[in-house]
């Protein structure tokens, strides 16, 4: 998993989860 933590990470790294929650979806 890639996680980015910079000052705007936090936000960043939630539309990543929803990103991965949706691959996981469409496996």
């Amino acid at each position: 998993m890639m996680r980015v933590l910079k000052r705007d990470g936090h936000k960043e790294a939630v539309k990543f989860d929803k990103i991965t929650a949706r691959i996981e979806k469409l496996c």
